[in-house]
């Protein structure tokens, strides 16, 4: 929740919030779980963790865990 206007949102729409942003300074950043998980910095659980990775991100190579920001 916000402190200063009271709107509640969810952590997917936080996270992605915050990916599209960061994406802004730095464009074409590819991600690694780690780096996604070291990203959003909360504790999450890995069904949650799965959840954003596939609403929010696209593989960049079938054969390893490498992602780009694709909302």
């Amino acid at each position: 929740m916000c402190s200063d206007c009271g709107v509640v949102v969810g952590v997917e729409n936080q996270i992605r919030h915050y990916f599209l942003n960061y994406t802004k300074i730095i464009p074409d950043e590819v991600y690694t779980r780690r780096d996604i998980k070291e990203h959003i910095n909360i504790g999450l659980t890995e069904y949650t963790l799965q959840k954003v990775i596939k609403s929010s991100f696209r593989k960049l190579d079938n054969k390893e865990r490498i992602y780009y920001f694709s909302p």
